[in-house]
């Protein structure tokens, strides 16, 4: 019977322990074109116009290589960027 008791009591231990943390509030800032600052770091935004160009390059590459192939085919060889 004092085991149900002593078990009884950790829950409640637990459940006044998780209760008494607090919840962390953070702000939220839009920097550009509605992207938050919090969850894109503020260096990759400045330089997503060179990462957007990059990525355009290389699959023109891919494009240009395989063009007259299949679509299946130039979707197989096409890397997902």
């Amino acid at each position: 019977m004092w085991k149900n008791y002593l078990k009884l009591f950790i829950i409640l231990l637990c459940v006044i322990a998780v209760d008494g943390v607090q919840v962390k509030a953070y702000t939220v800032k839009v920097q550009a074109d509605t992207i938050y600052a919090e969850v894109v770091p503020e260096s990759y935004l400045k330089n997503a116009p060179v990462v957007f160009k990059n990525a355009v390059k290389k699959t023109m590459k891919y494009y240009d290589k395989y063009k007259d192939a299949d679509m299946v085919t130039y979707l197989r060889n096409v890397p997902k960027t």
